[in-house]
């Protein structure tokens, strides 16, 4: 589960063009909160060598099948976090959320609640 997180944080750190360092230093404090086996240097590797094979979306399609609504909205809930991290949400931010939710299979509120 750590690496898909790590993919999608990197991912969305990078949908608005660049990789901003606050929203990086921040996805980095929050992933070390939300999940025990959070590496700094493996998502600094993801951040900034990305070589996903899946896009974002085929990868929430697959985490979707794989992993339990609670951790799915954990995962979400990051990457709504790492959104939020420079105070505001950018277009691009926001609709790659909301096709990240939908590929996952939860309701697209920033607390990630909700699902099928």
């Amino acid at each position: 589960m750590i690496h898909a997180t790590y993919s999608l944080a990197a991912a969305m750190l990078r949908s608005d063009g660049s990789v901003d360092q606050l929203e990086r230093q921040t996805a980095e404090q929050i992933g070390i909160e939300l999940f025990e086996d959070f590496d700094t240097k493996e998502f600094r590797e993801h951040c900034d060598n990305p070589r996903e094979r899946l896009t974002a979306i085929q990868l929430s399609e697959a985490i979707r099948t794989r992993l339990p609504l609670e951790n799915r909205q954990r995962i979400f809930k990051y990457l709504c976090s790492i959104a939020l991290a420079n105070g505001e949400i950018a277009p691009d931010e926001t609709a790659l959320l909301g096709r990240i939710a939908e590929a996952m299979g939860i309701d697209r509120t920033v607390d990630g609640g909700g699902a099928d």
